[in-house]
């Protein structure tokens, strides 16, 4: 009798009609209705479009090396472009308060169209980030190359979904000159 049920308590577990510790844990890798698909893996197709993160933005170059609080909000969609169906596409805005070499205060803000392309690496979704748009900052800046409001950017970046809500990621963030104007940044975000 102990037999048939262990093998009971073994079916269902396979079958997935009883849920397991570490799906509980990773939280949501979950396939959808139309089979497990590895695409549908991915956070996007399943609705967390949205993200808020916060993290440490650090100046490289000619810019005051110093960590700052970093914030910032995302859109992503998913998208069959190029590779397949594990990548998605969409755009990011943060914010930070940066310092210039000779001590002066200014906003930075990134707004960046992004391309993020999804791995499997076990129950986790490692990601790589590509992106370009434009930097925003207050200040007249020509030795790095940033005139006052509007200058071009760029970011490439990799991160690890621990689940369909929390990833991590590392990214730089430069522009036109970015030896001099670079940014590296190290974010904790949650998605919804």
């Amino acid at each position: 009798m102990k037999g048939i049920l262990v093998l009971a308590v073994v079916a269902a577990l396979s079958a997935g009609l009883v849920p397991v510790a570490a799906d509980d844990y990773l939280g949501d890798f979950t396939c959808p209705p139309e089979g497990p698909t590895w695409g549908s893996y991915i956070p996007e197709q399943q609705g967390f479009n949205y993200s808020i993160y916060v993290g440490v933005a650090y100046p490289t170059g000619l810019l005051k090396n110093e960590g700052r609080f970093l914030i910032g909000m995302d859109w992503y969609g998913p998208s069959d472009f190029p590779f397949n169906a594990n990548s998605a596409v969409g755009v990011s805005m943060e914010w930070s308060q940066l310092q210039t070499d000779r001590g002066r205060d200014f906003d930075w803000i990134p707004v960046l169209a992004n391309w993020r392309q999804y791995f499997k690496w076990g129950a986790a979704r490692p990601f790589v980030t590509l992106g370009a748009g434009v930097i925003v900052t207050d200040i007249a800046a020509h030795y790095v190359g940033w005139i006052d409001g509007i200058n071009f950017g760029w970011t490439g970046g990799i991160g690890l979904s621990l689940s369909n809500t929390i990833y991590l990621q590392g990214r730089f963030i430069g522009g036109k000159n970015p030896s001099d104007s670079g940014v590296v940044a190290v974010d904790f975000g949650y998605r919804f």
